[in-house]
């Protein structure tokens, strides 16, 4: 989710896949769903691949833009000038980069 130049962004729980680093609201990975972050228009974009040591991953990523003011139902906007993209483990830098590069239409 962006918010004009904020991005929506959390830390991971200490446990579990990424424990403890920077990136987005997700579901869990587990096919479970679970809500989104905000209740807004979401736009689906191409899966992004990754591969751990022990595994292989495709995550499909959303992104909604969020109107000036809105707040999420967990994480927190963060200015794109707060973070470096070096901050993201590689799996949320790639989403990251898919992200960037999409127009938004509200």
């Amino acid at each position: 989710v962006s918010q004009g130049d904020n991005w929506l962004l959390e830390t991971r729980p200490d446990r579990g896949l990424l424990g403890g680093m920077l990136g987005f609201p997700g579901d869990g990975w587990d096919n479970g769903g679970g809500p989104a972050p905000m209740d807004l228009h979401w736009r689906e974009l191409p899966p992004v691949r990754h591969t751990f040591t022990h595994f292989h991953l495709v995550l499909t990523p959303h992104l909604a833009e969020a109107p000036p003011g809105a707040l999420p139902k967990r994480g927190r906007f963060m200015l794109r000038s707060q973070f470096r993209r070096s901050d993201l483990p590689t799996l949320m830098r790639k989403a990251f980069d898919l992200a960037s590069s999409v127009p938004l239409l509200l």
